[in-house]
């Protein structure tokens, strides 16, 4: 994959959640967070917070605008795997990995919190002469 294809992909998980801001807004979500989670060759997204400006969560079930709230939770979706693989591709392999992908609504501002796991071996040897 050459740098122009990359940018192009990377930009896209970003614009897929640009794209959710005005419903996110028109429902007073104030924040998003996204957990993930994968290791053994497997990953998924694992539960999608909404918060309001009160930090609390969100739970009203109405409509995000135009989209059922299934779309959007789908489309959020969409976007978090596209972004994990650009950022940190692999992250479900092995040992794998876990985190929080965060939006800030109102800012558009964009955090990852991002764990990777993996075995450590420490070798050491000793001789000894009695």
């Amino acid at each position: 994959m050459n740098l122009t294809q990359n940018n192009l992909r990377h930009r896209t998980g970003f614009e897929a959640l640009n794209n959710l801001i005005p419903a996110l807004k028109e429902n007073k979500v104030a924040t998003v967070a996204v957990h993930y989670s994968g290791c053994g060759d497997e990953g998924s997204i694992e539960d999608i917070e909404f918060f309001d400006t009160k930090e609390e969560p969100f739970t009203d079930a109405q409509r995000f605008g135009p989209l059922q709230p299934g779309e959007v939770i789908e489309q959020l979706k969409d976007a978090a795997y596209t972004i994990l693989e650009e950022q940190y591709g692999g992250w479900e392999i092995d040992s794998g990995s876990d985190g929080t992908i965060n939006l800030d609504v109102q800012s558009g501002k964009i955090s990852i919190e991002h764990a990777q796991h993996f075995i450590s071996t420490d070798y050491h040897s000793k001789d000894f002469q009695l």
